[in-house]
């Protein structure tokens, strides 16, 4: 075996871990001498250190051995010698709350066993610390989605969750912020239909109610009359939203008149509900103004009111002239805010910039943000979130196309449109890959004798489609068109 000269403390570490494994107490005070030879002796068992470990697991205390080996693990040898019994659950109870995945990812072996290793997972286990490594083609639906508590599904991408297991996923446990930023109105038919709609609270019923994307009138769609089975006595759903008749006529026994005044962020009004089947009135009432009283921001933007921190959030955009169509999405990611407006320890967390930036036009480059403390805690409540959101241009795709030049002797006809030939792509920025120029028209003329212009009349350019068609994507083009001469002569 190839061996560095080893430093006495590096040497005395090693020795500390060998005997913590083999029921051996080993000074470290030991002379060199000593020490060396009791190294070379391991050294001649052929046996690595993780190898030692786990023959010795059922003397084993993690933590010790956690403390002895400084936070750092050969994750090669560990998994070379990792047993088929292997206790995760000790295991990962051991580790710090702020371990160091990194070299875990790098040497995960393919067949490794996942179903036993988040059996063993701790009830506070880090996802978003746990997954900040993982490799970007992950297999997602490994996690144990069943059994994720609200905080742990924090840590993880909202379209890495999959269709089908979002009936599994704890919402009454969400706290405010966690609920707000759902990106509900992402959400496909099939999966907002099946959230487990029973399971949130009335308080969280009314939080959705600040979401001004969040998806009513697609839900009510879904659901019905079966969405007021989960809805509070007396919920009041945005204006607009509610179908003529969805609420069958009844006489009103209305109970007593409620106030809630207005707050920076919400109206004041007041409301009495029919004791019959929990629907509200609302009124305005004369000793406040209905309308939210808005923040007072002084001088170090905080709200005299609420004494909530103004944090204005702007995404980037695309440079000055945008983005040439290439037929994919352009997506923009970056962002500014001022970080002094921050408590100490708190950080901004972005996701979810805006993903359909496809066509030839102007977009608002949307995002989701978060404030988040050192500890992962969600801490907006602490701010008033103003979001700016750059502008995502994507330009037309420039095209040269050309017509042939045609001339023949004088014989009583004109051209006709065989003889025109076809277009021909000659410059600008080329077809995108997977387009083609599929249809075209000349402007036939009944000129017999003379000259004029081989002009086109319209191209259109696009995929192929499943249906043996084409889809049109000419729009995203900016065609410049040069037309030969045809000429007939006597």
């Amino acid at each position: 075996m190839k061996r560095s000269k080893p430093l006495y403390f590096l040497t005395a570490l090693i020795l500390s871990i060998v005997a913590l494994v083999s029921g051996i107490t080993i000074s470290a005070g030991y002379d060199r001498l000593d020490a060396l030879t009791s190294l070379e002796r391991v050294e001649r068992e052929h046996k690595s250190l993780w190898q030692r470990i786990f023959e010795s697991m059922q003397n084993l205390n993690w933590a010790d051995l956690f403390n002895k080996l400084a936070g750092v693990i050969d994750w090669e040898d560990f998994f070379s010698h990792l047993p088929a019994n292997f206790d995760w659950a000790g295991f990962l109870n051991s580790l710090p709350a702020d371990f160091d995945w990194s070299d875990f990812w790098k040497h995960l072996p393919k067949n490794f066993d996942w179903k036993g290793f988040f059996e063993g997972l701790p009830d506070n286990f880090d996802f978003r610390n746990f997954l900040k490594y993982a490799p970007s083609d992950f297999d997602y639906s490994k996690l144990p989605w069943g059994n994720m508590t609200a905080d742990q599904l924090a840590g993880i991408p909202w379209d890495q969750i999959p269709l089908d297991q979002f009936a599994n996923i704890p919402f009454e446990q969400f706290s405010r912020d966690q609920l707000l930023n759902v990106p509900w109105d992402q959400l496909p038919p099939e999966v907002l239909g099946n959230v487990p709609w029973d399971k949130l609270t009335d308080e969280q019923w009314y939080m959705l109610l600040e979401n001004p994307n969040f998806p009513w009138g697609p839900l009510v769609g879904l659901l019905g009359l079966g969405l007021w089975k989960y809805l509070p006595d007396g919920f009041r759903l945005p204006e607009g939203v509610l179908p003529e008749g969805v609420v069958p006529e009844h006489d009103h026994i209305w109970g007593e008149w409620i106030t809630v005044d207005p707050t920076c962020d919400a109206p004041g009004y007041r409301y009495h509900r029919c004791t019959f089947n929990g629907c509200t009135e609302t009124q305005k009432d004369d000793n406040f103004t209905i309308s939210p009283l808005g923040h007072k921001f002084d001088a170090n933007s905080i709200c005299e009111r609420c004494h909530r921190r103004r944090l204005v959030i702007t995404s980037h955009g695309t440079p000055q002239g945008g983005v040439t169509y290439n037929g994919a999405a352009h997506i923009v990611e970056g962002y500014d805010y001022d970080e002094e407006m921050l408590l100490p320890e708190h950080h901004v967390q972005v996701s979810g910039y805006y993903n359909n930036a496809i066509d030839v036009g102007t977009y608002r480059n949307t995002f989701y943000a978060t404030v988040i403390d050192e500890n992962g805690n969600v801490v907006s409540d602490n701010y008033v979130i103003d979001k700016e959101y750059g502008k995502i241009v994507v330009t037309p795709r420039k095209l040269v196309i050309t017509t042939d030049s045609k001339e023949k002797k004088f014989d009583g006809s004109s051209f006709s449109v065989e003889d025109l030939g076809e277009p021909h792509i000659i410059g600008g920025d080329g077809l995108v890959k997977g387009h083609e120029l599929y249809a075209f028209e000349f402007d036939i003329s009944d000129i017999v004798l003379g000259s004029w212009q081989n002009s086109l009349l319209y191209v259109r350019i696009g995929p192929p489609d499943s249906a043996g068609g084409h889809i049109d994507m000419t729009k995203n083009y900016a065609i410049e068109c040069i037309a030969g001469d045809l000429h007939i002569y006597r």
